[in-house]
């Protein structure tokens, strides 16, 4: 049974998680602020190899997306998101041979592509790509809020107006309980 206090919904972002490539990495401080980087995908239309390689190197320069010439168009780059007033960041490994995430117990109702691509793959892969360049967001980022999280009203988390998102890896998952979140390019990836 689908837990509906466990409802995903896609964060609206040009990228997805790239799924192939094992280097999502979690950082949490006493200050509050935490940090999940991983290998993002900008979609098919920008250039760039698919990934392949599981140690890629990553252009040392951090610059952020949108401000170099030329940097944006590169399809494969390491991105970091930020969070602030972090309330708990956990990482956690493939405990099954189901996946990653164990789907079942998410509501994927708020992610309107992920029955088409169950029920028929080609369509499905047709339609991702389509809405991703006609949207300019990744219609299945990989990255997710969770609406909705069963949080009494005396709970801190309720008190101060946190919100829960889970970021979906290659071999690990991150659930983040934090406020406001950003993200930001650290550089082009290469040598898949």
């Amino acid at each position: 049974m689908v837990n509906p206090t466990k409802r995903l919904i896609p964060v609206s972002v040009p990228w997805g998680i790239e799924s192939h490539v094992p280097c999502m990495e979690c950082f949490g401080s006493e200050d509050g602020s935490g940090r999940v980087s991983f290998v993002g995908d900008f979609g098919p239309h920008m250039r760039g190899r698919h990934a392949a390689a599981t140690n890629p190197r990553v252009v040392d320069t951090p610059l952020a997306l949108h401000t170099d010439s030329g940097f944006e168009e590169y399809r494969f780059q390491k991105v970091e998101v930020s969070f602030a007033r972090v309330y708990s960041l956990s990482i956690t490994a493939i405990t099954s041979s189901r996946g990653v995430l164990d789907e079942g117990t998410y509501d994927w109702s708020g992610v309107p592509l992920m029955s088409l691509m169950r029920s028929d793959f080609q369509a499905f892969q047709m339609t991702y790509f389509d809405t991703w360049a006609e949207t300019g967001c990744c219609p299945i980022p990989r990255m997710y809020e969770i609406v909705n999280p069963f949080w009494d009203d005396d709970d801190i988390r309720a008190r101060f107006k946190l919100r829960q998102f889970v970021l979906i890896g290659h071999d690990v998952y991150a659930e983040v309980v934090g406020a406001e979140w950003s993200w930001v390019s650290l550089g082009a990836v290469l040598d898949f």
